[in-house]
């Protein structure tokens, strides 16, 4: 996959704690022109500064024009490398979950709320399952 690909925006996680870096700035949210994504987050006790608790992408709408990224002090976002994200239906672009998408789940191929993914094609994908189509049968020459 070529370093400028851009999929959809990811948050990343700090090497050192396991936890996203972003801080619920909403800076992101701000500088958006598609008006896509909606940060919430809370201060927890014992820490400093505050995390994010709910971080939303409307991928239907987003643009992927990198100003989110750009505007982020923290590079607590970036673009992720998958580029094949496929569901049956638009609704399941409205509202992806960043903070709680964990890509174990994903390969695993339990239910995690976001769309399917190829070339995985987890089971919980209706198609996955069908048979194939039943083959009219030649007839044989003696």
């Amino acid at each position: 996959m070529p370093d400028r690909f851009r999929g959809h925006i990811q948050l990343v996680l700090d090497p050192e704690t396991g936890k996203s870096r972003c801080t619920a700035c909403k800076l992101c949210e701000r500088a958006c022109p598609s008006d896509c994504i909606a940060v919430d987050g809370a201060k927890l006790e014992g820490q400093k500064t505050k995390s994010v608790t709910d971080y939303q992408l409307n991928f239907t709408t987003c643009s992927l024009c990198g100003s989110c990224i750009e505007a982020c002090p923290f590079d607590a976002i970036e673009f992720s490398k998958e580029y094949n994200v496929v569901a049956f239906s638009r609704d399941a672009f409205n509202h992806m979950d960043l903070v709680n998408a964990s890509p174990r789940e994903e390969k695993s191929g339990r239910r995690t709320g976001r769309p399917c993914r190829l070339p995985h094609r987890p089971p919980h994908c209706p198609w996955w399952r069908l048979p194939s189509p039943a083959r009219p049968e030649e007839p044989r020459t003696p």
